[in-house]
């Protein structure tokens, strides 16, 4: 199924995007391409991850974030925009994140 999604981002946003995928600091701009190939990762992440539940002894993301925040469970820089949102979410947002940083590995090595 073909899908045309609209995604609207701020010029900040786009810089971000760009500084994550390129794996420096820069004011380049991501492209219409590079956000396309950014939200492809994210939902291939989300199709190919398998729904389990999370072992008894092990913490959900959400448990972690409405209590104490167990250091390294979920990176401070999300910490903020994963409140409240379902374990669910948190798994599939988390995922999209490793897809994009090994999209910006695999771009630092050309």
């Amino acid at each position: 199924m073909k899908t045309n999604v609209p995604i609207t981002l701020s010029d900040e946003e786009r810089s971000r995007l760009a500084n994550v995928l390129d794996g420096k600091v820069s004011k380049r701009l991501a492209t219409r391409a590079e956000v396309c190939e950014a939200a492809e990762a994210f939902l291939r992440a989300l199709i190919e991850s398998e729904p389990e539940a999370p072992a008894p002894e092990a913490p959900s993301p959400a448990s972690v974030m409405r209590s104490d925040p167990i250091p390294g469970v979920i990176p401070e820089k999300w910490r903020d925009r994963l409140q409240g949102k379902s374990d669910g979410y948190i798994r599939g947002f988390l995922m999209a994140d490793r897809q994009i940083e090994e999209i910006a590995k695999r771009r630092a090595s050309k």
